[in-house]
C-alpha cells in the first residue's frame, strides 16, 4: 500500500523530504485545498499537483512521486516510485 485514509486524509511516504504528506480528499483542508484520487491505494493519483510551500511541489501518478524543480530537496525534478506506506 503506498497511501493510508485517515479520515479522508491520505497520507505518503514523501522520500524527497523523508517525511509522512497529508492531502485531503474527502474535506478540504481549513486553507480550502483539496485534491481528487482515483481510489487505488498501491497506484495512486491525485490531482492537483501537491505543494508544500517551500519545501516540496510534486505530482503522484499512477504510484510515482514527480518531484517539481522548485522542491528543496536532492529529488527535485526527478521521478521516483512512492514507497510502500506499510
Amino acid at each position: 500500500m503506498k497511501v493510508q485514509n485517515f479520515d479522508g486524509w491520505y497520507e505518503h511516504k514523501c522520500p524527497g523530504c523523508n517525511e509522512l504528506h497529508f492531502i485531503a480528499v474527502d474535506e478540504p483542508f481549513k486553507n480550502g485545498q483539496q485534491w481528487t484520487f482515483n481510489g487505488d491505494v498501491d497506484k495512486p493519483t491525485f490531482s492537483p499537483s501537491i505543494n508544500i510551500i517551500g519545501k516540496c511541489h510534486y505530482f503522484i501518478a499512477d504510484g510515482f512521486i514527480q518531484y517539481c524543480s522548485d522542491s528543496k530537496h536532492k529529488l527535485a525534478g526527478q521521478t521516483v516510485e512512492l514507497p510502500d506506506i506499510g
